[in-house]
């Protein structure tokens, strides 16, 4: 009753404050001109983007991905896959980006936290169409292979279907006859 006399039902939509309150309450948001401290405050010098910090950091995404960290594993296989964030002593590598992006998707075991949403954010039918890419256009150490490129589109497919992804998945199949027309070439 004391909610329907102050014009408050409890919805959201239509709460008191919502509805004109006469004093603005702060609700613990930012109003846009706070300052924010730049990383060379907060973290000190070394926080600074140095080739040494590029190649201790790619260094241990790669001892965290060689330890089962599927998340890594992605992470490490894009970094061959696109040369970023590699640092200075590596170049990109499609067929060492391959491995990866292969171990990330064959790691089905639960990492330490009991997690097993590794590939969550990049679906299986995702990361099996970009290897098979890779083996369509060759290049980057990796030898071009159009058949297993169209296996791969194939398998992307499946994965695109089960994940109720139809249209996707059609143009991975059409990929995949394009790749094996490549093969009669």
């Amino acid at each position: 009753q004391d909610s329907e006399a102050s014009g408050d039902s409890g919805y959201p939509s239509e709460k008191r404050s919502e509805l004109g309150d006469p004093e603005p309450r702060e609700h613990g948001h930012s109003n846009g001109y706070r300052r924010h401290e730049s990383d060379e405050d907060s973290l000190g010098s070394s926080g600074r983007e140095t080739e040494e910090n590029k190649t201790k950091g790619f260094d241990y995404l790669l001892k965290a991905a060689e330890a089962g960290d599927r998340k890594s594993m992605i992470l490490v296989a894009r970094a061959f896959d696109t040369g970023q964030n590699l640092g200075p002593d590596r170049c990109r590598d499609w067929s060492e980006a391959l491995y990866w992006y292969k171990t990330a998707l064959e790691t089905t075991d639960c990492d330490e936290g009991g997690e097993y949403d590794g590939v969550q954010d990049e679906p299986r039918y995702s990361l099996l169409a970009r290897e098979a890419e890779m083996l369509l256009t060759g290049g980057c150490g990796l030898l071009k292979d159009p058949s297993r490129s169209g296996d791969l589109y194939t398998q992307a497919a499946e994965a695109a279907m089960e994940a109720m992804k139809g249209r996707l998945a059609n143009q991975y199949y059409e990929k995949a006859e394009e790749a094996w027309a490549q093969m009669e070439e």
